[in-house]
């Protein structure tokens, strides 16, 4: 049985023992900006893209530091089998306009499909409602259809884009796509 609890901290090696890939995905959401006069449309078109897109993450002790100091806000979540990290949530309150963010969501690859960061997130929800937060916002990226079609499932909404986050540098054309739903 998987238990879902409090997060008190994460590990370097706790995090890498969920592998670099972050995801992989056969589709993308292709957005475009169109302009004309005093209007400003945003479209977002579901696409194949011409080869499967493989996201790789590196974590390193900054990423602990930082996932750390959300972790002390109280609102980041393990999900637990048999005593073993499967699955983690982190994340932390906004005072500022009221709300939970979500920075990363894993679950372990053999444990996925089971319903696990559904949990989480349900889990997030109560605890947030109980808080008095209205609302949860997630940040995930266009090539990660997989994530959104999953925040979909779980009630929650496309709020906003931002096609300039990302260093196209490093990233391509990745562009961050913002979803939210309100607990209230």
């Amino acid at each position: 049985m998987v238990e879902i609890k409090n997060l008190k901290e994460i590990t370097l090696e706790e995090i890498n023992a969920f592998g670099s890939t972050l995801y992989t995905s056969e589709l993308k959401y292709e957005i475009s900006c169109r302009k004309s006069g005093d209007q400003i449309n945003f479209i977002m078109d579901l696409v194949k893209n011409p080869e499967e897109y493989i996201k790789y993450i590196e974590d390193d002790i900054v990423t602990v530091t930082d996932y750390d100091m959300m972790i002390v806000h109280g609102y980041s979540l393990g999900a637990y089998h048999d005593g073993e990290l499967i699955g983690f949530l982190i994340a932390e309150e906004r005072t500022w306009n009221n709300s939970v963010w979500v920075e990363m969501i894993r679950v372990a690859d053999d444990y996925k499909g089971n319903g696990i960061g559904s949990s989480m997130l349900s889990a997030l929800e109560s605890f947030a409602k109980v808080c008095c937060n209205r609302i949860i916002e997630i940040e995930t990226q266009n090539t990660n259809v997989p994530a959104i079609n999953f925040y979909k499932k779980n009630g929650y909404e496309f709020s906003g884009l931002n096609m300039t986050l990302y260093d196209p540098v490093e990233v391509g054309d990745e562009i961050a796509v913002f979803m939210s739903k309100g607990i209230r």
